[in-house]
């Protein structure tokens, strides 16, 4: 599931705790590359992948979205999907 996520606890060069901003789920991913460049409180756009018992980050490049941006994206969910509450359901949706 590819989607913008907030950094919210970082075991640099191991791990990082992530809140998907659009379906508010929290997910640790092993990155090692990735976990040593953000800090809490980042944003990174990417797809969590699961394997089993471990999920990994892929697909989010070195791009780091300030948090000041939050509001911005929160805004352009709400154009896009009216009011309504998204689920992994209506995402998968084409």
């Amino acid at each position: 599931r590819a989607s913008i996520h907030d950094v919210i606890a970082c075991d640099g060069g191991r791990t990082m705790a992530l809140r998907d901003i659009y379906l508010d789920t929290e997910t640790t991913v092993f990155d090692s590359s990735a976990s040593a460049s953000v800090q809490r409180g980042d944003i990174i756009y990417g797809r969590v992948v699961d394997f089993g018992e471990v999920s990994l980050l892929v697909g989010s490049g070195k791009l780091v979205i300030p948090p000041i941006h939050k509001p911005f994206l929160l805004d352009a969910r709400k154009d896009s999907w009216g009011r309504k509450r998204i689920t992994p359901e209506r995402l998968s949706l084409r």
